[in-house]
């Protein structure tokens, strides 16, 4: 694969065919699936320059912390549609809003959805989006969060106010 720099569009839907040392395919511009683990570090993300479209980034819970997540540029990526996943599983010991906070995509992005987010508070970031770029139709802002509701409520209600969010709690309360 380290061969295929000029590569452009790389289309799979398994997370598992995720190709090793993605981070040499500089001129990529399509990648659908991503998945954070002990072989691809999100800061492989940040090599790819020209990437745009949409992209899904999976196990986030492997992120260490903002400074990582930073390293990914997605503030510097023109993405279309993003989407943010932590697993299922119990991730209440990882560092959720840092990696949140540093996984900031770029203003004009088109539609966002995060699922399985284990923080208490959401990113600052998430208030400043453009939200007249995000797509009226199908949910543009879906934010799955397995957290207590009551711990969000004075952030939901502030974030609500703009009808382009919809929040769906799956809650443990």
């Amino acid at each position: 694969m380290r061969n295929l720099v000029s590569l452009r569009h790389l289309h799979f839907n398994d997370p598992e065919l995720v190709p090793a040392e993605v981070r040499f395919l500089t001129r990529l511009q399509t990648l659908s699936v991503f998945v954070v683990g002990p072989d691809h570090m999100v800061e492989e993300l940040g090599c790819l320059n020209e990437l745009k479209g949409e992209l899904k980034i999976c196990k986030l819970e492997q992120v260490r912390d903002k400074e990582e997540a930073k390293k990914a540029k997605l503030r510097e990526k023109r993405m279309d549609r993003l989407v943010l996943e932590w697993s299922d599983e119990d991730n209440r010991n990882v560092n959720n809003e840092g990696a949140l906070e540093g996984l900031q995509p770029h203003p004009d992005i088109r539609s966002l959805t995060i699922k399985g987010y284990g923080g208490e508070k959401f990113s600052s970031w998430m208030s400043t989006l453009q939200h007249n770029n995000l797509m009226p139709w199908d949910v543009p802002l879906q934010v799955y969060a397995f957290i207590t509701f009551a711990l969000l409520l004075p952030q939901v209600i502030k974030l609500l106010q703009n009808k382009a969010l919809e929040f769906i709690f799956k809650g443990n309360a």
